[in-house]
């Protein structure tokens, strides 16, 4: 019975007591979970300041796009400020001469003033030419009884000079017309019923069938020629819609 109830034989190899330490293994399971805890805070570190460095990125290309906007907005109000372009007119100040004129009074005055400055000069003889100028101002021909022809320009602010003389040829014959007072007043009344518009142009023409050579400025800035005939009826009309 001794024998049968001996809980063991004898061991192969002997038991040795081990340090309590060494059956311990939480001090490395505790630096493991410490370690993986710093690697888990580094790299959340990281990321964060990643995320942080790219939204802060964001930030920035937003700020700049929107210094953009605020600078190309700065700069482009000088041209909405400056308004469109106009034509210009008698309300911009000065005459109509800018586009031409209705008023036949107006074309007669300034043919008075620019012979009146071409006979200070010994110059000048009968109207026969008036042409309205992009500055504004006009130009006034006159033809002497000799065929010698002068040009002076008087300006939208009545400023007045010679433009041009040039002596007669042997071909030149004296004016058969003139640009009176009556006959610019005609010229005017039959061109306009024939095109509403503005006067830019009056030329007299040595053919006696249709004397009277009349341009007229429409509102679409096109123009029509007008061909008079000697009682002023209309002869013939030319639209130019090319014109700059």
């Amino acid at each position: 019975m001794t024998e049968q109830n001996s809980p063991e034989t004898t061991p192969t190899t002997p038991i040795t007591p081990e340090p309590v330490q060494q059956k311990k293994p939480f001090p490395k399971r505790t630096a493991l979970l410490v370690g993986g805890g710093v690697l888990a805070g580094a790299l959340l570190v990281g990321g964060g300041i990643a995320i942080g460095g790219a939204l802060d990125d964001d930030d920035d290309d937003r700020d700049d796009r929107d210094d953009r906007a605020l600078a190309g907005a700065t700069q482009s109000a000088p041209a909405d400020e400056a308004g469109p372009s106009s034509v210009p007119s008698a309300a911009a100040g000065g005459p109509q001469s800018a586009t031409g004129t209705a008023d036949p009074a107006e074309l007669s005055e300034i043919i008075a003033s620019a012979s009146a400055f071409a006979a200070s000069d010994g110059l000048g003889g009968e109207p026969t030419a008036i042409d309205a100028k992009r500055d504004g101002g006009w130009e006034v021909r006159f033809e002497a009884a000799n065929g010698d022809e002068t040009e002076v320009y008087v300006g939208a602010d009545g400023a007045l000079r010679i433009v041009e003389t040039d002596p007669a040829d042997g071909d030149d014959q004296g004016p058969t017309g003139s640009l009176d007072e009556a006959t610019v007043a005609s010229i005017v009344e039959a061109a306009l019923a024939e095109a509403d518009g503005t006067v830019t142009d009056i030329d007299l023409d040595d053919d006696a069938r249709s004397p009277y050579d009349v341009t007229v400025l429409l509102a679409d800035r096109s123009t029509v020629d007008i061909d008079l005939g000697p009682d002023f009826a209309v002869l013939g009309t030319d639209v130019d819609r090319d014109r700059d």
